[in-house]
């Protein structure tokens, strides 16, 4: 069964390793020496057979099965983080979360792809994300026909089988992937800084590299493009003045145009594939890392008050849905025979670490504190407004 954490899983398996090999030579002496002391006492007992033999053999064959469903059983892991993605009912775009990464990543990407790909946004505008398939609902002008002067809220829990996700979900999910890719390359960048004599071990995946994940994702395609490809930049002054044996990695405009260079620094052999829409893999002779983005169409709960008092927003004017990303890692068999080079693939644990620091809701919630900044949000804002926040006497 996969462990359900990452999180150190490089580091954990090899720890694990280390701990069978002391138990497996442990146990061996111990055998040798129980061996020697049986064979004494039995060489004295008359009517020997081999029936003890068998018996030890059996015992020591389980042993070692047992020894190594230990460490096998270390090799996979796999974990999910369910992040929030908050949809403006005005202009269908996602809005950036102040302080929560991942949103505002995602709101920075769709921006700067909708501001050179028209065709992208027009697709975005006009077809759904969500199509809600209920013929009986009731809507505002039902409830007003009915004379009430008394509004409602309802909560209702929807079944699974009255969503379908819209034509524009790709969209979401090619943003979404590129997040994770410009997290991934940024990460590598600054764990193989720091290991040294890097260069014999590792390689450079660049854009070039993968043209089937080009085509596949637009997003990707658009914003990694070479500077002086993009209309959006030719003419401009970035172009001019960089200084030899320096390259330009990023490029934030005004206007919301981005750039972002593709570059992954990985252990030599590593492949990196998409399988299909929201999928990612990467594989070397060690591992296998994948990781797999979600979207079902299901709102996501946010914490009571957040939109109205920490991003300033009715709840009425956005739709929050809830992304998961799955990440699992495999660590081959045949590397647990391997003793040395695991510096250059114990990456996947700080990385997971980060993707969870980054784009898990609840690690944010929890990061700012929500329930205390609600307390004194809902107390600054009554202050504002010369309304403390009482009891209703008349009720």
């Amino acid at each position: 069964m996969p462990n359900k954490n990452i999180s150190g899983r490089i580091q954990s398996t090899l720890n694990k390793r280390r701990e069978v090999i002391r138990i497996f030579i442990i146990a061996a002496v111990l055998a040798v020496g129980v061996n020697l002391t049986t064979s004494g006492i039995l060489n004295l007992l008359p009517n020997n057979d081999n029936y003890q033999l068998w018996i030890g053999i059996i015992v020591i064959t389980l042993s070692i099965l047992y020894l190594g469903y230990l460490l096998m059983s270390e090799r996979k892991s796999e974990i999910s983080y369910t992040s929030a993605v908050i949809i403006s009912n005005e202009n269908k775009r996602p809005i950036g979360i102040p302080r929560y990464d991942f949103s505002e990543e995602l709101s920075k990407v769709f921006n700067a792809s909708f501001a050179e790909n028209e065709s992208l946004k027009d697709k975005w505008n006009n077809e759904r994300l969500v199509e809600y398939n209920t013929e009986n609902s009731k809507n505002k002008e039902d409830i007003d026909k009915r004379g009430e002067d008394t509004e409602y809220i309802s909560i209702v829990r929807t079944d699974e089988s009255f969503i379908e996700v819209g034509k524009s979900e790709d969209i979401l999910i090619e943003a979404t992937e590129f997040v994770i890719l410009d997290y991934l390359s940024k990460h590598l960048d600054s764990y193989f800084n720091d290991v040294e004599e890097v260069d014999k071990e590792v390689t450079k995946i660049e854009r070039e590299d993968i043209p089937k994940i080009l085509i596949e994702n637009r997003i990707l395609s658009t914003l990694s493009k070479p500077l002086d490809e993009r209309d959006a930049f030719v003419g401009s002054s970035i172009l001019e003045g960089v200084p030899e044996g320096q390259e330009i990695v990023s490029v934030y405009g005004s206007n919301g145009t981005l750039y972002e260079k593709f570059e992954l620094v990985l252990p030599r052999g590593t492949e990196i594939e998409r399988p299909g829409p929201g999928k990612l893999r990467m594989e070397n002779s060690r591992i296998v890392m994948s990781m797999a983005i979600k979207f079902d169409g299901m709102t996501k709960n946010l914490p009571r008050g957040f939109e109205d008092l920490y991003m300033n927003l009715d709840s009425e004017d956005v739709k929050p849905y809830k992304l998961d990303v799955e990440i699992s890692v495999l660590i081959k068999r045949r590397a647990l025979l391997q003793r040395s080079g695991w510096k250059y693939h114990e990456w996947v644990d700080s990385f997971s670490n980060k993707i969870e620091n980054k784009m898990s809701f609840s690690e944010f919630v929890d990061r700012i504190n929500w329930p205390i900044v609600m307390c004194h949000l809902r107390s600054f804002k009554g202050m504002m407004e010369g309304s403390p926040n009482r009891p209703n006497e008349d009720v």
